[in-house]
């Protein structure tokens, strides 16, 4: 005869099951929360970092536009700007499509 399994502990087996079985269900929960809240620190660590990247970046261009040699280069450069008694020239140089050259001498000593 096979031994029977007293109801008790059939009980206390199912109970069991089912008290595990909803703890690991909770549990899945808040790691799933936890993950994403890795993940998501993660990125916005990189982001930080990328963030001081740019801050040291615009704090060294800073630091060179307070130079006064800075600033007079970015003028002449930018606006054009000259110090007094400097004179500034402009050359506008043609397209070589926009420029028709006659037949005649001295236009041809090129093409030869």
């Amino acid at each position: 005869m096979a031994p029977r399994i007293s109801r008790r502990r059939l009980v206390l087996v199912a109970s069991l099951t089912v008290v595990l079985l909803g703890g690991a269900l909770l549990s899945s929960f808040p790691a799933r929360a936890i993950l994403q809240q890795r993940r998501e620190t993660a990125a916005r660590q990189a982001q930080l970092e990328r963030v001081e990247t740019e801050i040291v970046r615009l704090d060294a261009r800073l630091t060179l536009l307070q130079d006064p040699d800075e600033i007079a280069r970015l003028s002449r450069e930018k606006y054009g700007y000259v110090p007094p008694g400097w004179e500034s020239y402009h050359l506008v140089t043609p397209e070589i499509d926009d420029v028709r050259l006659p037949d005649g001498w001295p236009f041809l000593l090129g093409t030869e």
